[in-house]
């Protein structure tokens, strides 16, 4: 009986050890949802381009320098957006403030709002 006892506390130990790891793992997936935020990203935005600052502690990315991989770290801009975001660029020039983002396709004025914390056009 004795050698029962031990094996059970053995396995609970690793049952313990396991949940413990993947209640670990689960935590960051769901208390880590900077991911995508742009600040998180300012070594790699570093080795891409010169297209950002860092204002308050955040790294803004400038949209008239930033390729559709980088403007897609912007929160609401995903692979489509950011495209059509440099193909307006492209197309029409530099965008001379942030206000401009309205005229590209995609993009409200709550979308916009989002975008004046992460970005800039300069």
């Amino acid at each position: 009986m004795r050698v029962d006892k031990k094996k059970r506390e053995d396995t609970l130990l690793i049952a313990v050890l396991i949940c413990a790891a993947l209640a670990a793992y689960v935590s960051r997936l769901v208390f880590y949802p900077q991911a995508r935020r742009p600040e998180t990203f300012a070594p790699i935005i570093t080795e891409l381009s010169g297209g950002y600052k860092i204002s308050n502690g955040r790294v803004l990315i400038n949209i008239n320098l930033a390729d559709a991989d980088l403007l897609m770290t912007l929160p609401g801009i995903g692979p489509s957006l950011a495209q059509r975001i440099a193909d307006y660029r492209n197309e029409h020039g530099a965008f001379e403030t942030l206000d401009d983002l309205l005229n590209v396709n995609g993009i409200g004025p709550a979308a916009l709002e989002k975008l004046k914390e992460w970005a800039y056009a300069e």
